[in-house]
């Protein structure tokens, strides 16, 4: 529904950094060869636009999410007309913005929500949950041994072995932290007890050497006296 609507895009900036919006029409979305961040996405979509005669492609992330200026709207206007292009009339923006309308309301089908949870994976470098990836491999492979297809059989263990070394991996350095942890507080608890036990010692050095007092209590060992 974006495709042919006109839209502001920052194609640059100006000698002094400030950044630059132009009206393009969207006459195409296609894929990128660079994977780059959307937000918290990645993705390689990008967008065929046209600016008068002149025609490029811009990553989404060029695209302003505001409403253009009259002035970027004034600028677009005098380049159709430079170029001896005809304006959208009026009939196609109303049927334009009642078509982006309902694409904003439309109720996503289970197809298109796959579709879209691919498309969200696609360039994730790790699944977030190994468990659900492992289940869902799992169904893909029953489902193809059902049909009798097994060279995605074959695809679909070799996809669950790279999942299950990736699972490895990460334990092994989730385990590695913790035991660095638990190394440091051994060694700590050992440092702590030897110096405990050297001040014990020298205490124990200090009172063998020093002169008796008459009113210190000394610590004796009960003796059993018997007649003879």
């Amino acid at each position: 529904s974006g495709i042919n609507a006109e839209w502001a895009l920052r194609p640059g900036g100006d000698k002094l950094g400030k950044k630059i919006y132009r009206v393009a029409e969207i006459f195409d979305v296609v894929e990128t060869p660079k994977i780059y961040s959307l937000g918290q996405l990645k993705t390689n979509k990008g967008l065929k636009v046209r600016h008068g005669a002149s025609e490029n492609m811009y990553r989404l992330e060029f695209v302003s999410n505001q409403d253009f200026t009259e002035s970027e709207f004034t600028k677009w206007k005098s380049t159709m007309e430079q170029c001896n292009l005809k304006l959208p009339t009026s009939k196609f923006v109303d049927d334009k913005a009642k078509a982006i309308k309902e694409a904003l309301e439309h109720e996503y089908t289970n197809e298109e929500i796959d579709f879209m949870v691919n498309e969200k994976n696609k360039f994730r470098k790790n699944p977030r949950n190994f468990a659900q990836k492992k289940s869902d491999i799992l169904m893909q492979k029953q489902m193809a041994e059902t049909m009798g297809d097994y060279g995605e059989v074959e695809k679909l263990k070799a996809d669950l072995v790279d999942l299950e070394t990736e699972a490895v991996r990460k334990s092994k350095m989730q385990n590695k932290g913790l035991n660095a942890i638990s190394y440091i507080n051994d060694k700590n608890r050992i440092s702590t007890t030897l110096r405990i036990e050297e001040v014990l010692r020298k205490e124990y050095a200090a009172e063998k050497v020093s002169d008796p007092s008459p009113f210190r209590r000394r610590k004796t060992v009960p003796s059993i006296v018997t007649p003879r």
